[in-house]
């Protein structure tokens, strides 16, 4: 019986390997070519296409930008801004309001900031003093035009609107006379890129997005002006940074996707408009490559068909041929159990089975005719039976003690059952508790940043009910502190991980920070070379008001006004347990008589009591062609602490 077993294995076996790879490696082999070539086409297809489409929009959009730049310097050069005639003023920029559609609202603003006609005739007599875009167009050159980024207007109903800001002169054309203001509705340019974002598949979109990463224009207008951690991705560090091109990369749903960016440019002195606006363009690879996935489907379905029809001839073919050689099998069997009765075993077609078939038959007939002892016969029955009783009683006896075992085993299977239960609901509980305190350490430093951010707007409406420069200075410092340590907060509160921050990003958003206030009449330019570096919140906070104290210093004592200056800032490892932390600028450099360890000054004695106290480390000043702060500080205690984390 086994015999005839592995015979019919082997036939059919052999049988379906032949014909499935006769038949299915064509298939294959001529599906991959085609499937490889179809993608490769559709690749540089795709590439093709979202360039020219975030192209196309990219300068759409920068000459609307651009045009409206012009429109503002030609408005500031009528006459009726040149006398004092406030009606006049009124009647000429409600009439230009209804020329130039595009824009929200037009004012004009006296030297003292006061509006004295404005579209919006509920802000005649509103005060534009204290803002920091006024004063700097009363303070700019004639011709001048300051821009504000993008913003959600209050007066406009919280539209999404743009500000062109110039400074008017008198009929001499020497004397500013005042400020003309316009703010422009982004409609326009929110309905381009959403019509562009039509245009794409799957779940990614396209965006514009400013040089901080915050989006302006998208599908989903809950999103504006949203803070996102778009600086992560490099194609979006490589947009803001004026990069255009095309890049394949993961994102951060791990799906494979084509990206197009395009820097946007103006096409007139206004280049650019210093505002690093981008346009970035992505669609999935399962959608751009669907064609060709279509082919791959195709050819692994007709595999699967072909494959299944010749596995049915297969087991046909092989059961046709099996059948006479299982008959002469079992007659065999027969034969030797000594039923000698004449067997005729049909088999019609001529070949080397039929003539098996036929010497077998003519053997059955030949034993069949040869005469046989009957007692020796029956002496061998007898036997065989007696055998077969004693065979019979020993597999009764190890069934039973299979049976035993078995019992055994579901015994012992339930009770590990029982176990993996209990440890798995224990698991669970535990599972549920660390997710409990994940969310609440999470929502501790949520809360902190939020208590300092309402300490610093505290200081900040403090500094606006003094006059005394000195106070306001000391309101700022101490904001600007607050705020840094508020910093560290907030990204503990955004990362995966509560036990350490990652520095390098913490250092970039502070500069981002510490430039948009200080550097509006300075044109500094950071330099930097930071590597990853994680640090505990009990080492990055000291670290973090130390950085803030030595690039406010730089950005507010390093150089004079307008002038211009370079900010280096280094963070570096040493044999892997000392941090290395430079800041230096080629501005005019500390006295030469200031010892940072003997100085009276507030902010060098804090710089130095953290670096010493807290950090457990050292600081040098360096004079050569402006001034270096060198900070060293080890990491070994707080290494320790991550391993057994």
């Amino acid at each position: 019986m086994e015999k005839q077993k592995r015979i019919k294995f082997r036939i059919g076996i052999k049988l379906l390997i032949w014909f499935l790879a006769l038949s299915l490696i064509p298939i294959v082999v001529g599906g991959s070519i085609c499937f490889i070539s179809t993608k490769r086409q559709l690749k540089n297809n795709t590439k093709a296409h979202l360039s020219d489409l975030v192209r196309d929009c990219g300068r759409k959009i920068s000459y609307y930008v651009s045009s409206r730049y012009q429109d503002i310097k030609l408005l500031s050069q009528a006459d009726v801004f040149k006398v004092d005639d406030t009606n006049a003023k009124q009647r000429y920029i409600e009439a230009a309001i209804e020329a130039y559609p595009f824009y929200d609202a037009i004012s004009v603003i006296d030297p003292n900031g006061t509006i004295i006609a404005c579209t919006r005739k509920d802000l005649v007599g509103t005060t534009r003093a204290d803002k920091k875009w006024f004063q700097r167009t009363i303070q700019c050159k004639k011709g001048d035009v300051i821009p504000l980024d993008a913003y959600r207007a209050e007066t406009a109903g919280r539209k999404m609107v743009i500000g062109f800001n110039t400074p008017v002169t008198d009929k001499t054309n020497k004397n500013i006379i005042g400020v003309l203001s316009t703010r422009m509705s982004m409609d326009h340019i929110i309905e381009r890129v959403q019509v562009l974002d039509k245009r794409t598949g799957g779940d990614e979109h396209a965006y514009l997005i400013n040089r901080r990463g915050e989006i302006l224009a998208g599908p989903d207008e809950k999103e504006f002006l949203n803070v996102h951690r778009l600086y992560e991705f490099p194609v979006v560090r490589d947009l803001l940074a004026g990069k255009t091109g095309i890049s394949e990369y993961k994102n951060d749903r791990g799906e494979d996707v084509i990206s197009a960016r395009y820097a946007l440019k103006g096409d007139d002195p206004f280049n650019g408009w210093g505002w690093r606006w981008g346009i970035i363009m992505t669609q999935p690879v399962s959608v751009a490559f669907k064609a060709a996935y279509v082919i791959r489907n195709t050819v692994v379905t007709l595999a699967l068909i072909v494959g299944f029809l010749i596995t049915i001839s297969a087991v046909f073919i092989s059961r046709t041929f099996s059948r006479p050689i299982k008959e002469v099998s079992k007659a065999a069997l027969r034969i030797s159990h000594g039923d000698l009765k004449s067997i005729q075993i049909k088999y019609g077609p001529r070949d080397e089975i039929g003539d098996l078939v036929d010497a077998f038959n003519k053997m059955t007939a030949d034993l069949n005719a040869t005469t046989v002892s009957r007692d020796s016969l029956a002496k061998e029955v007898v036997k065989r039976k007696s055998a077969e009783e004693e065979l019979k009683r020993h597999r009764d006896h190890l069934e039973e003690l299979v049976r035993e075992r078995t019992t055994e085993l579901d015994k012992a299977n339930e009770q590990l059952r029982q176990e993996i239960e209990e440890r798995k609901q224990a698991e669970d509980k535990i599972k549920t508790s660390l997710k409990e305190k994940v969310v609440l350490l999470g929502e501790i430093h949520h809360r902190v940043k939020n208590n300092l951010q309402v300490i610093s707007s505290l200081l900040d409406m403090s500094s606006m009910r003094t006059h005394d420069q000195q106070a306001i200075d000391l309101f700022e410092d101490a904001r600007n502190k607050i705020d840094s340590m508020a910093l560290i907060h907030s990204q503990l509160y955004r990362s995966e991980s509560f036990d350490k921050i990652e520095m390098a990003s913490y250092i970039r958003e502070l500069i981002i920070y510490l430039s948009e206030i200080y550097a509006e009449k300075k044109k500094i330019t950071p330099v930097l070379r930071l590597s990853c570096i994680y640090l505990s919140i009990t080492k990055a906070i000291p670290c973090a008001i130390v950085l803030n104290e030595l690039i406010s210093n730089a950005f507010k004592h390093a150089f004079r006004d307008s002038e211009e200056g370079t900010l280096k800032i280094s963070m570096r490892s040493s044999a892997g347990d000392t941090i290395i932390i430079r800041v230096k600028d080629d501005g005019m450099g500390i006295k030469d008589g200031v010892d940072i360890y003997k100085t009276d000054s507030l902010g060098l004695k804090l710089v130095r009591n953290l670096v010493q106290e807290q950090l457990k480390g050292e600081i040098r000043v360096e004079r050569d062609r402006g001034t270096e702060f060198i900070m060293e500080f080890g990491i070994t205690e707080q290494m320790e602490l991550l391993k057994k984390l």
